[in-house]
């Protein structure tokens, strides 16, 4: 027994160390794993890896210290490369000291055993006969556990790397930065070739077209590198992201090569974006920095407007652009985000002294993208003056990847529920599931993420599992409910970044999120993707799928559909194949001329217009001094301010929640835009907040403050809410018809937009019942835009009474199906509109009306172009509906080819499509 202590005393204690230090986050983890690896080679003769390491601790570690423990000796806690075990203090526990050398070594057996089934998919691609079970087998195990049913599964295949050299040359200090901050040695074949498209004496524009995951970030760091060093100028490098987490996570990348290359010390690296808020601050960035991260709101609103001023020199020495996550720049965002993209090059052209609107501007540009079906189109779309034949496409994928199982389930448990209590505990319907599904995983010691689509459902989902946790004997021994944690929009800047660098360090083994962490935020190894419900789209499938299994790991992705409370997942459970194919949609931007007009307004206040430089000057104003074309009055003092970039959901200023329960000073809790405030911000209501429930005490809509403290209850709340879209004014109308049955006329005009939260639902945490309907009324949010309507005929709403119809949902059906035909006949997106949708629990009386609006309130804007064609709209959305193939014969629903829409925010619930195809019929019949 004293020899076997003996030879694992070091052993033990340094790899015991780490497995507590990973565990707690220790910093310290790294150069521990260095000392015990040290330690080994020398005492032992082995070499280890941190796997081998972490395994032997597992087995002998249980938390209590019966069996041992490891004692930092607090006089000495640092550690470097000189100083390897002399720091810790090996203690043998009681239980340890007592057994035999045969009780030992069937303890060990035992207990390895059990960490191997609790790593299953570390071992995935092993030729070993005694291999442990693979990601398949784990998913049918758990599935079949919790009696789930399976309705689809796929598993794609793993693939080695493809690596390659590129032919350009990289300074050698960058290689080296790659070897010691990321362990990079060799680049993928596509990242090669990209960076010989950047780097090269050709300097091509180049789209990075690979899957998730696959290192394409590497192509830009590098060039960015490459050209801050080799640069005789300071040159500048602009990076845009589409959200300020994606920014933040580059920002800590690039810097973290940048430490390794002393010569770059000096050289300045920042974000810049609505989180810094303090001028002096803003200021010393634009002064002193060479790389800046954005984002397209930014750009907009604060640098481009001050481009020929304090932006000057920045502009002036711009030599690239990077575009990352392009697939998010579509329809009129993306016309949006091109004209903005057009302005940068015009101001840029006007500072280093070229021919405006020519092609010598010595600026490159790098997009990447992961879910584009037509990357180089999008690309010239949205940077305008390239031509497609120009973009360099690289889209063969070398990197390697580890097999992923994919996998649709549903519950079997909730068809019996009656339809009130699904409406009142939809989310938690499917929580549950993933709840259960969840901690089996983390019981096998995965590393997993939880997509929700709605913030409320990732903090009911986070809760449900945190509790789970607490209940669990055996998890709660290993701590696991200290690390996992929840992930939206809504968190303050400082908590979102330090979710974000928990995630990273590895910290953290499981994370609840919405969508705000669906983009290319690394944040580690994961093993398993759970997605509450069907994702709304291929893109957003693959994104997400593709946060585990990052490198060679072998992974799981699986969809947990809700059949019985959301009708798009029961379309897919019933009709469930192609559902993973990769097969992604182009990728499409607007060209609505009163976005282009606006834009123009932008740009000529940053750079008035040449006399010759424009072809259509219209709305601009010509300065008989400046003799040239200058921004209009109306648009002024500052156009930007005017040009809302994103939809009329976003419009607003940002509410502040805050935490008056505190010790101290009250504290920023969440900050909201006005949109979701007014939906998640009620008095006498509940607010979820990282597992945590805070009772909302005070609103003031003046101050936009809510006031609210932590609360011990038993319950939550649901908002009980409806939208009105309600026309204001009529600006152009259209008659199609008139006769003694009523008049068929489609106006165009103004509409109000009105969000109302009139109550909420109390609903018990425990037993999901609905417990109390509180009636609350907050002060309403109305948004004008402009769409079109047409009151529906007295007497063919009569026909649908008569007829068993449900005027509502016939109405809803037919409106749907309306939008989906809209971007044919006038060159729009449907995501671009949206309309009025109804609630099965809605009692007030409506006028029946048909209304389609536009989400961006623009002048000109397809819904006026729809006049014309109106008759023609009603006949094709009638074909939609009658000749719809993929709906099974008899189907009342639709699917998502006819009157589903993923976009629904009453989830598509009171939908009649035999009756909307009545309404659209009576319609054709009367033009």
């Amino acid at each position: 027994m004293p020899e076997l202590i003996a030879l694992f005393r070091p052993f033990v204690a340094l790899s015991l160390f780490i497995l507590r230090s990973s565990r707690d986050g220790d910093t310290a983890r790294p150069i521990a794993f260095k000392a015990v690896s040290d330690a080994m080679r020398s005492s032992l003769g082995l070499a280890l890896a941190e796997d081998d390491l972490l395994a032997f601790a597992a087995v002998l570690d249980d938390d209590d210290g019966a069996m041992l423990s490891v004692l930092r000796d607090d006089s000495n806690v640092g550690y470097n490369n000189d100083s390897h075990d002399n720091s810790l203090r090996f203690v043998l526990g009681p239980a340890f000291v007592a057994m035999d050398l045969d009780s030992l070594v069937a303890l060990f057996a035992k207990r390895h055993a059990v960490w191997t089934e609790n790593n299953l998919l570390r071992n995935g691609n092993s030729d070993s006969d005694n291999q442990s079970p693979t990601a398949k087998d784990l998913a049918l195990s758990i599935c079949d556990k919790l009696r789930l049913s399976s309705v689809l599964e796929t598993m794609i295949p793993s693939a080695p790397a493809q690596y390659a050299d590129p032919t350009c040359a990289i300074d050698s200090r960058i290689w080296i930065a790659l070897k010691e901050a990321r362990s990079i040695d060799r680049l993928y074949s596509h990242q090669a070739k990209a960076i010989d498209c950047v780097l090269g004496n050709a300097r091509r524009d180049v789209v990075v077209s690979t899957g998730t995951a696959s290192g394409k970030s590497i192509v830009y760091q590098v060039a960015v590198l490459q050209m801050l060093l080799q640069s005789e100028e300071e040159n500048t490098i602009l990076l845009m992201f589409p959200t300020k987490a994606l920014a933040q996570d580059q920002l800590v990348a690039l810097r973290s090569l940048v430490c390794h290359i002393p010569e770059l010390s000096e050289v300045v690296i920042d974000t810049l974006d609505g989180d810094k808020t303090h001028r002096e601050t803003r200021r010393a960035i634009r002064d002193t920095a060479s790389v800046i991260l954005t984002n397209p709101d930014t750009l907009h609103a604060a640098m481009l407007p001050a481009g020929t001023h304090a932006w000057r020199s920045f502009w002036q020495r711009l030599r690239l652009v990077v575009i990352d996550e392009m697939h998010v720049y579509q329809a009129q965002f993306g016309q949006h985000v091109a004209h903005i993209l057009h302005r940068l090059q015009r101001i840029c052209c006007w500072a280093q002294g070229k021919n405006i609107g020519g092609s010598e501007l010595d600026v490159r540009f790098v997009a990447c993208t992961a879910t584009t079906a037509n990357p180089a189109e999008h690309m010239c779309a949205l940077t305008g003056c390239r031509s497609v034949a120009g973009i360099e496409v690289v889209d063969l994928d070398g990197s390697p990847r580890g097999s992923k199982h994919m996998a649709l389930w549903c519950s079997t448990t909730n068809s019996n529920s009656s339809s009130t209590s699904n409406v009142s505990s939809r989310p938690l319907s499917a929580a549950s599931n993933v709840c259960n599904v969840a901690m089996q995983l983390l019981a096998h010691g995965l590393r997993i993420v939880v997509f929700c689509k709605s913030r409320q459902t990732c903090e009911l989902v986070f809760r449900e599992i945190s509790d789970c946790l607490e209940r669990s004997p055996t998890l709660r021994i290993r701590k696991l409910q200290t690390r996992i944690v929840s992930y939206r929009a809504g968190y303050t800047a400082a908590e979102r970044r330090a979710i974000e660098q928990s995630i990273f360090a590895g910290d953290t083994r499981l994370v609840v999120a919405t969508n705000a962490l669906e983009l290319g935020i690394d944040i580690g190894s994961l093993d398993a993707v759970l997605m509450v419900g069907v994702p709304t789209s291929v893109a957003s499938l693959w994104q997400q799928a593709g946060r585990a299994g990052r490198r060679t790991r072998d992974s799981l992705a699986i969809i947990m559909a809700d059949p019985a409370g959301n009708p798009i997942d029961k379309r897919t459970v019933d009709a469930p194949s192609g559902l993973f194919d990769r097969v992604f949609a182009p990728a499409t931007v607007a060209n609505e001329q009163s976005i282009t007009a606006a834009h123009l307004q932008c740009a000529a206040f940053e750079l008035p217009f040449a006399a010759n430089e424009m072809n259509n000057t219209e709305g601009l104003c010509w300065d008989p001094v400046l003799q040239r074309w200058i921004c209009a009055l109306s648009f002024k003092p500052w156009p930007a301010d005017k040009v809302h970039i994103r939809s009329v959901q976003q419009i607003g200023t940002d509410w502040q929640v805050v935490d008056t329960g505190t010790t101290g000073a009250p504290t920023l809790l969440e900050v909201l835009d006005a949109y979701h405030a007014l939906f998640a911000l009620y008095e006498g209501g509940i607010l979820l907040h990282r597992g945590y429930s805070y009772s909302i005490d005070c609103v003031d809509p003046v101050l936009r403050v809510a006031l609210v403290s932590k609360s011990n209850v038993s319950w939550y709340t649901v908002k009980r809410d409806y939208i009105d879209a309600v026309p204001l004014s009529v600006v152009q109308s259209r008659t199609l018809s008139s006769d003694s049955s009523g008049k068929l006329e489609v106006c165009y005009g103004e509409i109000n937009v009105t969000a109302i939260v009139f109550g909420y639902k109390r609903i018990d945490t425990r037993s999901r019942k609905l417990l109390e309907l509180v009636e609350h009324r907050s002060p309403p949010l109305t948004i004008k835009t402009n769409g079109v309507w047409l009151d529906v005929p007295l007497s063919i709403a009569k026909n649908l009474a008569a007829s068993g119809h449900n005027v509502e949902a016939s109405i809803h059906a037919a409106q749907h199906a309306l939008i989906a035909e809209v971007g044919a006949l006038v060159g729009c997106l449907s995501a671009d509109l949206s309309t009025e949708c109804k609630s099965p629990l809605a009692t007030r009386s409506k006028i029946p009306r048909l209304v389609v609006y536009e989400q961006y309130p623009v002048v000109r804007g397809p819904t006026e172009r729809l006049l014309p064609v109106a008759a023609g709209l009603f006949k094709n959305a009638l074909t939609r509906l009658d000749k719809c193939s993929l709906c099974p014969s008899g189907s009342e629903r639709g699917c998502l080819s006819c009157v589903l829409s993923k976009s629904c925010n009453e989830y598509n619930e009171c939908l009649d499509k035999p009756g909307g195809m009545l309404l659209l019929n009576l319609i054709v019949l009367m033009l």
